[in-house]
Parts: structure tokens; sequence; C-alpha cells
């Protein structure tokens, strides 16, 4: 869509794991990354997506000014009785009233899922509702873990 191609961002991480939401240009090292879905949410703290537009379940990532904090949203829809979903404005605005300076929307409708893990367990539990009511086989994820933690529990 050429309304957005002046907009498209990454969430990377660079050589020293500092995260970022922008474009690495020239002579960035980047470590690892993943590209937004049709548009930036956030750039500086200005919305990018018009009002409008359809409500579809959505995944969001982004980071506060100082670069300390990740938020990862993911909003349930397509789903009567429980929600509709949001616009890409709608989740813009949501972004910005959390904190984010700059946000990206992921790949969005069943693909929305968020799987977390009580402290100690080794099982993960569904904490949204997809909108096809199971998951979907998606070969990427965003995984976060504290800094310090062991890879005890990623051990069979």
């Amino acid at each position: 869509n050429p309304r957005y191609s002046n907009s498209r961002t990454a969430f990377w991480i660079d050589a020293r794991h500092t995260a970022e939401i922008s474009r690495p240009g020239n002579g960035f090292e980047v470590y690892q990354a993943v590209g937004d879905f049709v548009s930036s949410l956030l750039l500086n703290g200005d919305i990018v997506p018009e009002p409008g537009g359809p409500r579809h379940p959505r995944s969001a990532l982004g980071l506060d000014k100082s670069k300390r904090f990740l938020l990862l949203v993911v909003v349930d829809g397509r789903r009567a009785g429980h929600s509709d979903g949001v616009t890409l404005h709608e989740l813009a605005t949501l972004m910005k009233e959390q904190g984010c300076q700059q946000a990206i929307n992921l790949d969005g409708g069943g693909s929305s899922i968020m799987l977390a893990r009580d402290e100690g367990s080794r099982s993960l539990t569904t904490i949204n509702r997809p909108s096809d009511g199971m998951h979907r086989p998606i070969p990427t994820m965003i995984g976060v873990r504290p800094k310090n933690v062991s890879n005890e529990l990623t051990k069979e």
C-alpha cells in the first residue's frame, strides 16, 4: 500500500542488545529483527494510521521513549460477544496511551496469540482468545525473558 510505504519500520535488536523500532540504515549492526505488517503505528510519538478502517484482531509491539520498556499487545477480535477487534488507528491510540513512543503493527487475525509461562512452570498458557478458536501453526514468534534467567526451563 503506497500510503504506508514511507512509514515501514522494524523492531530490531542491535549488537549491544538494545531494542529499536525504526528503519535500520547502513552501518547498523542488526542482531535480530521483525518487520511491521502494513504500517507503523507510532513514529516519535505521532500516530501514523488515519482514523477508520476495519476492526480485526491485532498484535502490536511498542517501546517507551527511554527504550527501557517493551510493550507487547494482543487485541482479540471476530468473536461475537467478546471482542470486535480494533482499527489500526485505535491500536495506535492504545499504544500511545500506554506510554509508547514507537510502535508497530504485527501480523494479526488468527495469528494474534499471546502465551505466558508462570514462574517456575514448564508449560505455556494462552492468555487471550484467538479468533480461530485455536492456535494457528505460525513459524515465527517473539519471545521475551528476563536477562538474568538461566535456560533451565528450556532444557528437556
